[in-house]
C-alpha cells in the first residue's frame, strides 16, 4: 500500500498524454439477386478463384427518389465475379444521378484494380429532415479493417440543381446508426436540428459529434460545434486489482487534481467527453483515386468525465484510461 501511495504520488507530477484516431457497420448488405444469371456457372467453365479474376459487366438502376419535389434515378454500371455466389463480390464502377428529363447531376468512377481489387457497394436512400429532403449515398468497401470501409456522402436541392453537402463521412457502424428510419425502408431521417450523429473512435471510447446539415442550401456538412461536451459509449474491463488514477476538478491540467485509489470491488461511471475538433483538419479535399471528395475530422485535447464509487472528475490520457479499464483498443 505504501508503495502504491508513492507511485500515486509521482503520479499527480506526470502530465497525461493523448492519442487519437478516427473513427463503421454494413448499411445495406448486398443482395445475391442483383446479380445476372450466367449460364456458364453451371458447367464451372470458369475458374473465379484466380487472379485476375474473371469479371461480368451489368448495369442496375435505383429509384426513383424525390427530392423536395424533384425525380431522380440512379444508374450504376456494375462489375463482379464471374461465378461468384458471395454478394460483396462485385463494384461499382460507375454511377450517375439524373434527374426526370435525364440531365446528369453527379457522376463518379470507380474503376476497379483487377490485381489487388477493392470492391465497392453502393446504396441510396431518401433524405428527410425538418427542413427538406435530401439524398444519401451509402458505401461499403471491402477488404478493409476496424473502423473503415463505411461511408455516407449526402445531397439536396438547391435552386433546382442536386448539391453535395459533404464528402465521404465514415460512418463507425453504418448509416442506421448516424441517422435514423425514415417513413418508409428506403429513406433514413436526421436527427433534431437536421444532425447527422458523427462517431469517432479515439482508440479508448466513442465520441459522439453531431454534424449540422443544411438542406436547401449550397452549404457544407459542419459540427455543431467545435468543442465542449459530448456523449460518449465506453465498455471497460473489469478492475482485476489495485490501482489509482489522477482525477482533475476541470478537464482543464491546471486544475485542482488528486490521485484515487481504487480497486476490484470499486463501481466506475462513464459520463461523458470534452474534446475539441481541429477546424484546420475537418477539410474536404479532392480524393485522387476516385471522383468526389473525402472528409477528415480530428479531436484533440479530449478528456473523460468519470465517477469512481462517489468521486466525480476528469481523466485524461493512456495510463488513466487505462487504470479505469479501457485499454487501447486499435
Amino acid at each position: 500500500m505504501k508503495l502504491l501511495r508513492l507511485l500515486c504520488t509521482i503520479l499527480l507530477t506526470i502530465s497525461s498524454s493523448l492519442s487519437y484516431a478516427g473513427g463503421d457497420d454494413i448499411a445495406g448488405t448486398p443482395s445475391v439477386a442483383d446479380y445476372p444469371i450466367q449460364p456458364d456457372c453451371d458447367n464451372h467453365s470458369i475458374d473465379y478463384t484466380r487472379i485476375p479474376a474473371t469479371y461480368v459487366d451489368y448495369e442496375k438502376t435505383e429509384g426513383p427518389y424525390r427530392v423536395n419535389g424533384k425525380s431522380f434515378t440512379i444508374f450504376l454500371k456494375m462489375k463482379r465475379i464471374a461465378c461468384s455466389s458471395d454478394p460483396f463480390d462485385k463494384n461499382v464502377e460507375y454511377l450517375e444521378i439524373r434527374d426526370e428529363t435525364g440531365e446528369v447531376h453527379y457522376s463518379e468512377s470507380n474503376p476497379i484494380n483487377i490485381m489487388n481489387p477493392l470492391y465497392i457497394s453502393i446504396d441510396a436512400y431518401a433524405l428527410e429532415g425538418e427542413r427538406g429532403e435530401g439524398l444519401v449515398l451509402s458505401y461499403w468497401e471491402w477488404p478493409s479493417g476496424p473502423g473503415h470501409g463505411h461511408d455516407v456522402k449526402l445531397f439536396t436541392t438547391y435552386e433546382g440543381r442536386l448539391v453535395e453537402l459533404s464528402g465521404k463521412i465514415n460512418v463507425i457502424r453504418g448509416i442506421h446508426d448516424s441517422l435514423k428510419k425514415g417513413s418508409n425502408p428506403s429513406s433514413v431521417r436526421l436527427f433534431d436540428g437536421d444532425t447527422l450523429a458523427y462517431k469517432i473512435h479515439n482508440n479508448y471510447f466513442t465520441i459522439t459529434i453531431p454534424l449540422k446539415v443544411p438542406l436547401n442550401t449550397s452549404g457544407r456538412v459542419v459540427p455543431v460545434k467545435w468543442e465542449g461536451i459530448f456523449e460518449i459509449e465506453a465498455h471497460g474491463y473489469p478492475i482485476t486489482e489495485e490501482t489509482c488514477a489522477k482525477l482533475y476538478t476541470h478537464h482543464d491540467a491546471s486544475s485542482p487534481s488528486k490521485a484515487v485509489i481504487f480497486g476490484p470491488q470499486t463501481k466506475i461511471q462513464y459520463i461523458h467527453a470534452y474534446t475539441k475538433i481541429d477546424s484546420e483538419e475537418f477539410t474536404i479535399t479532392i480524393d485522387k483515386n476516385r471522383a468526389g471528395f473525402s472528409m477528415d475530422i480530428r479531436i484533440f485535447d479530449t478528456w473523460l468525465k468519470v465517477k469512481i464509487d462517489d468521486i466525480e472528475g476528469w481523466v485524461k490520457g493512456k495510463k488513466h484510461f487505462e487504470a479505469i479499464g479501457l485499454p487501447m483498443f486499435g
